[in-house]
């Protein structure tokens, strides 16, 4: 069994005296997941780190009117297998996916979950069973932007691979 180790430093940077946890971690608490070797060249690896997670450049700029017109149209047809909706309340899209069983839903939200972290954009869901509602808007604008409509053409893509499988 591993033994978790704490360091006494500053976030941001290693520590080559380590400790095993005696009493439970605090807030301020740092695991090193890595082998410390790894930390030696930090700066780095950091910026290594950051210029992958910006390989894709999702914009959170607010959809134009003639954005909204074309992209949005294809999402909220009246096919009701595509079933995107504007809310009421706020400027946002919704839908409800429906699936065979949890896992199938589950395996759905594994999917998206993977995809929001690629995109740095997160849906608001809510899942029963079968049953997963997703709400879509980026906050960085307070309304809708680029990335709802990708992530809402991806999730559609996810529903029909699923329920085609």
């Amino acid at each position: 069994m591993a033994t978790m180790l704490r360091s006494r430093t500053i976030i941001g940077f290693a520590s080559r005296r380590l400790q095993p946890i005696r009493s439970p971690p605090s807030s301020r608490t740092i695991f090193l997941l890595a082998p410390l070797s790894s930390y030696d060249n930090h700066s780095s690896s950091l910026t290594q780190t950051i210029n992958q997670l910006s390989k894709r450049n999702f914009s959170s700029r607010a959809l134009t009117e003639e954005q909204r017109s074309t992209s949005l149209q294809r999402l909220l047809s009246n096919n009701p297998q595509i079933g995107w909706k504007l809310t009421q309340d706020r400027d946002a899209i919704t839908k409800t996916f429906h699936f065979v069983d949890f896992n199938q839903a589950w395996e759905f939200m594994s999917k998206v979950a993977l995809l929001a972290e690629e995109m740095n954009h997160h849906p608001e869901w809510f899942n029963v069973y079968n049953r997963v509602e997703v709400t879509l808007t980026t906050h960085d604008c307070d309304g809708l932007s680029n990335n709802d409509v990708e992530m809402a053409t991806k999730m559609d893509e996810f529903e029909a691979q699923l329920l085609s499988a």
